[in-house]
């Protein structure tokens, strides 16, 4: 995984106040958009 993509992994992380391994990247590795999932049984997230 590149350096850019575990920079967003860590900022969405403090966003959403969960460990860095509750979010993975699901596409857009190698590109701008990139969807993602977040795992968290505190709250759900509206889209």
């Amino acid at each position: 995984m590149g350096r850019a993509n575990k920079e967003l992994l860590k900022k969405l992380a403090e966003h959403f106040n969960v460990p860095t391994f509750n979010i993975r990247i699901i596409s857009g590795f190698g590109s701008r958009n990139k969807t993602v999932e977040v795992k968290s049984t505190s709250h759900p997230v509206d889209q």
